[in-house]
């Protein structure tokens, strides 16, 4: 089935591409069942999977996408170690998209502390 290299390094790339689809198609899904008990009581599914279902579904492909993630990285180590040579050599100019998304992604907001 895999005759070389570069076979394995794609089809790497499909398992990672595909579990990313995967990954978000039941992100999303999980998102949108109802909460607690209600999707229990009501007996609730989406394509013959319940809530339960769903969560094997995202978790097995999650770990899946974890694997073949650190193997794309393995197999294409050259091109990203040359990528952020590159980067550093250009004094890794640091964009207001940059910074930006990373404010945005920060959860360090200020602690709140619940009292009884």
């Amino acid at each position: 089935m895999i005759k070389n290299k570069q076979s394995l390094r794609s089809l790497i790339a499909f398992l990672v591409t595909w579990a990313f689809v995967v990954l978000t198609v039941t992100g999303i899904i999980l998102y949108i069942i109802p909460h607690g008990r209600i999707a229990y009581w009501t007996h609730w599914s989406l394509a013959g999977l319940g809530k339960e279902q769903w969560g094997w579904v995202h978790m097995m492909f999650g770990g899946i996408f974890i694997v073949t993630g650190a193997l794309h990285l393995y197999y294409n180590w050259k091109p990203f170690k040359k990528y952020l040579a590159e980067r550093v050599r250009g004094k890794l100019n640091l964009s207001h998209e940059l910074v930006a998304s990373l404010l945005l992604t920060d959860n360090s907001g200020p602690a709140v502390e619940l009292r009884e």
